[in-house]
């Protein structure tokens, strides 16, 4: 009997720590949304994250979406062209489910293209 609780506990972890880690790494859906910045911003009391908006010409529904952190270069670009008001291409990855750490939403960028008007 002993025996059976030990490997019921080990398959179970196993278990977990393999859907936690298809959460984390799996994406839903890779894409392109195109517009213009409205707000770049950290979030969070213990955790911070960095969340944003960007206008992408429906009435009164911004895009919410995220950036992890350590992608430095992508929040200058966005922080550069939110300034400057010019429109963008976001590249971005979306996962099965938020994690708190991670952001607030499921949309992660991954790459900013300026738009040539």
């Amino acid at each position: 009997m002993k025996k059976f609780l030990i490997r019921l506990l080990f398959i179970i972890l196993a278990v977990c720590i393999g859907y936690f880690l298809f959460l984390y790494y799996a994406n839903y859906s890779t894409g392109t949304r195109s517009g213009s910045i409205m707000k770049i911003s950290q979030k969070g009391v213990l955790i911070k994250t960095n969340e944003g908006l960007m206008d992408i010409g429906t009435i009164n529904d911004p895009w919410a979406f995220s950036v992890e952190k350590g992608n430095q270069e992508i929040l200058d670009k966005l922080d550069e062209v939110q300034k400057t008001g010019e429109r963008v291409q976001i590249h971005y990855q979306e996962k099965y489910r938020t994690l708190f750490w991670r952001g607030d939403t499921k949309y992660f960028v991954i790459k900013v293209e300026k738009l040539n008007e």
